[in-house]
Order: C-alpha cells, then structure tokens, then sequence
C-alpha cells in the first residue's frame, strides 16, 4: 500500500491523500487509487473570486448572438447578480471560445487551398481550379444543365453574342459572368485579373462548348479601363468570333470618366452622352458620314475639355467605331443593351431563364 499527501500553496489547511495498492507476482491488483481530502470546501479560488457557472457562460454566448457585451453585462447583472459574468473581459473570453469551437477545422492557407481543390470532386458546381505559382486559385463554376442549355441556345440562334461581364467584387474575389441573352452562364472567381488565368478560363469554356462562336461582347466595368487583359485573351480563346462591346456599360465608363476625372457639369454630361449614344449618336450611326458628321459635333461640344478629347480619340472613338458602330450596321440593327437585358434572372422570372439557380459552395 501506498499513500501520498500534499497540501494546498494557499491554503496549508486543505490536505489531499491519495492511496493505492501495486500488484504483485502474487496478487493482481485493479488499478485504483483512494483521493480523500479534509479540509473545508470553497469554491472561491486564491484570487477570491467565485468560478462562473457553465451555464451562465452558454447564456452569455446565446445573449451575444444580438446584443452587444456592455448590453449583455449590465441586462445580466440586472436580472441576477449571482448568475452573471463578472465583467465584459469574461463575454469576450466567452464568445471567443466560442467561435474556436464552431470555426472550420482548417486554419491556414494550404488547409484552404485543400479544401476548394477538394470541391471538384464533391460540388456539382465547381469544374476547374486554375491554381499557378505565387497565385491564389481561380475557380470555374457552372453546371451541366448550363452548358447543356448554352449549347441549346447558341444551335438555335446567332443574332445573340457570348457576352462577359467583368467585374462583380466579391470581398476579395472578382467574378466573371458569362452570359447570352438569357441564360447565366460559367462565372470565374479569381482574385489576381492577370492574362494566364484569364486564358485558362476562356479556353476551358471554348472547349466544353464546342461550337462556333460568332460574336463575343464584353461588359466593362465602368471604371475599367480599355485594352485590358480579357480584351486580349477573347481574341485568343475565340479566333472567329467578332468582338463587341456592351453599349450600356460604355455608357457607364463615359458617364464615370466625365463625372470623376474631368469634373464636367451634370448639364454637359447629358449632351456629351446624348451625342455619343443617342438614337442618332455616334454609336448608332447608320453609315460612315452620319459618324463623321456626329464626331464633329461631340468635338465641339468637348472644345472645353482636352482631358476627355485626348480620351476619346486615343481610346474610346476606336473601339466604338470598330466594336459598336460596324457590328451594328453589320448586323442592320442597333444593338442597344437595356439595363434590364444585363441582370441576372431568378428562378421562376418569366422574362428569363428557367433553368434552376445553382446553389454556390462555400469558399473557406
């Protein structure tokens, strides 16, 4: 038989014996010991202070759900003094505690990257991981019932172009929407906007499809601005494609380049965007001279303004005529896009698709 004592550092008057018997070659013991301790019990620890009961601490959590902690404090303490947290610095530790119970089990970078690599196999919406050195990966989603509806659509049709849209900021991430004139289509959320990810994603899509692409319109976001890296890579992805530029979105950058960087008055930006995309503007011109003609005038009415001349000339005037204007007497018709063309259906819209939203995973 063995048997130990100690005392308590702050109290010599509180002793815990602990016994206990070994086994011997002759006798196999069970393995238990005897605590016993004499003393008087207090639930005050050296400090003075009372622990707090587990389920004022859970109350605490759920109080914190929609009410601050000073809120939280004093409403407890009110109710019940004994049963209360002792200050706010015990609901912080709390709710602390708390979330390291509910967060995700991975909590680094590479557990991240893991866990979305692993979503290829396991969300229907997830297709690819574009994943390159020094980069945060880029993710290409959409369903089949998409691609299948797309490739329905585009079969059936080709006064229509692939249109993109770029950019929706989400958090940290963009997002690429592709889309024709109904159905939403594959959506690329990346984070670094830089060529190679942007050619991995076009590419991927021109190979699922598998058809013929005639036109290819691009929707600038409007403080974008142009020659950026998905006009190079459409070009690239889609060789026989003619390409076009969103008339509502060029819209936009002209509205946000005169009112945010030239400072021009609300008046003369309504003449200058008139000009350029009235029903006889520059964009909807219906041959050669009518455009020559219309750019004369917006000329004049910008003589004030070099900044947005220099724009215009070096920038916008070019892509207009080649990308807006001649697909547009190209095709008879003015390809206007109105802001209700260039939302997103739900379910259930009679106006849009009918195909079921898909539901989204969730990225960390």
């Amino acid at each position: 038989m063995h048997r130990y004592s100690t005392v308590l550092k702050d109290n010599n008057s509180f002793i815990k014996h602990i016994t206990w018997f070994n086994s011997s070659f002759a006798n196999d013991l069970p393995s238990i010991a005897v605590y016993e301790y004499s003393s008087t019990y207090s639930l005050e620890n050296a400090k003075n202070y009372v622990r707090t009961h587990p389920k004022t601490l859970e109350k605490v959590v759920d109080e914190c759900a929609s009410k601050d902690n000073k809120e939280v404090f004093i409403q407890m303490n009110r109710d019940n003094s004994i049963h209360a947290p002792r200050d706010t610095k015990q609901i912080r530790n709390a709710k602390y505690r708390n979330k390291l119970k509910t967060q995700p089990a991975y909590a680094n970078v590479a557990d991240e990257i893991l866990a979305v690599v692993g979503l290829l196999d396991t969300h229907p919406f997830v297709q690819q991981i574009i994943h390159n050195k020094n980069q945060v990966p880029a993710i290409v989603c959409y369903t089949e019932n998409q691609i299948t509806d797309w490739r329905h659509f585009l079969a059936q049709t080709s006064e229509h172009p692939l249109r993109v849209d770029r950019t929706f900021n989400l958090g940290m991430l963009l997002c690429h929407i592709h889309c024709l004139q109904e159905p939403a289509g594959p959506m690329l959320l990346h984070k670094d906007a830089s060529y190679t990810t942007y050619r991995a994603f076009f590419s991927h899509i021109s190979a699922t499809l598998e058809l013929a692409i005639n036109d290819v319109e691009l929707r600038l976001h409007e403080n974008i601005e142009f020659g950026i890296d998905d006009e190079k890579v459409i070009e690239k992805a889609f060789p026989t494609a003619k390409r076009r530029l969103c008339m509502k979105h060029l819209k936009d950058n002209v509205q946000h380049y005169l009112q945010d960087r030239v400072g021009v008055s609300t008046q003369e930006r309504k003449n200058i965007i008139n000009t350029i995309f009235g029903d006889h503007g520059i964009a909807s011109a219906d041959n050669t001279l009518q455009f020559a003609r219309t750019d004369s005038e917006l000329k004049d009415l910008c003589a004030n303004y070099p900044q947005f001349l220099k724009y215009y000339e070096q920038s916008f005037k070019p892509r207009v005529q080649e990308f807006v204007n001649a697909p547009n007497r190209r095709l008879g018709t003015k390809l206007i896009v109105e802001e209700q063309q260039c939302r997103i259906h739900e379910p259930g819209d009679e106006s849009g698709s009918q195909l079921e939203a898909p539901t989204c995973p969730r990225f960390g």
